[in-house]
């Protein structure tokens, strides 16, 4: 885990490796849920999902997680099916704010998640 501060109450954290990605999931997230993906362009069709980001805010700090997962030239990225399926069942209990909604759907329903 790779983490950055700024302003003491912003957190970075490059999640790297995959008990990680289960920790973060498995612990109930509280607070306010915002969720992005990176892709390889934005065309569903065609692109790729190659990162998760899942950002967590309370009253007093954010904690941002990023989640490598096809990054070309990256050896550390994390397997994307465990961490889809988290994603997957964190939107559908939980409250979760998207840049895009439609978006990230359409990655995530190519992917197989409905």
């Amino acid at each position: 885990m790779l983490t950055t501060t700024y302003n003491n109450k912003h957190k970075l954290i490059l999640l790297e490796s995959n008990s990680e990605v289960e920790n973060l999931f498995s612990n109930d997230i509280h607070g306010q849920v915002a969720l992005n993906i990176e892709t390889t362009g934005v065309d569903y069709i065609k692109d790729d999902i190659v990162g998760v980001n899942v950002a967590v805010s309370d009253d007093e700090s954010v904690q941002s997680y990023y989640i490598p997962l096809r990054h070309k030239g990256y050896n550390n990225n994390l397997d994307i099916h465990s961490t889809l399926r988290h994603v997957h069942e964190l939107i559908k209990t939980q409250k979760v704010f998207f840049f895009k909604r439609d978006f990230v759907y359409a990655f995530l329903e190519k992917e197989g998640y409905e």
